[in-house]
């Protein structure tokens, strides 16, 4: 059994498990290569990097010859010990603070001190203006 999606086709196989009397749908498909960005197009805009350590990610938003700009985020980002559910939702949170980071890196923010996730995602989840540079 086979559906077209927006993107291309996808695959859908259902299988029954007698010794559970259940049924099972299981669907599959293929992403299309995408282009990746060259070095010379990344450096024209603000890129962030991301340094994956025990139990937390360091974001540093960089320059255009790739220093970074200040001292590190840190993002908290402890997996061990959680069940699958929580894993997911820790690590996709801490994707979305990175990618608000990223978002305010292009807007010019400037980072002029280590800033806390917890505080960091306040900033963004009170819905005021960020200011321009973050200050002591």
């Amino acid at each position: 059994m086979a559906a077209q999606a927006t993107n291309g086709a996808v695959r859908y196989g259902i299988t029954y498990e007698p010794s559970r009397d259940r049924w099972y749908i299981d669907a599959s498909w293929a992403l299309h290569a995408q282009a990746v960005a060259t070095l010379e197009q990344l450096r024209y805009g603000p890129v962030v990097a991301v340094d994956l350590n025990v139990g937390h990610l360091a974001v540093s938003p960089l320059d255009r010859y790739g220093n970074p700009l200040g001292p590190p985020i840190t993002v908290p980002l402890e997996l061990t010990g959680l069940s699958a559910t929580a894993r997911d939702g820790h690590l996709r949170a801490a994707i979305s603070d990175i990618l608000a980071i990223a978002a305010l890196s292009r807007s010019g923010f400037h980072f002029a001190r280590p800033m806390p996730a917890e505080e960091f995602s306040l900033l963004l989840r009170r819905g005021r203006p960020l200011p321009r540079k973050a200050r002591v």
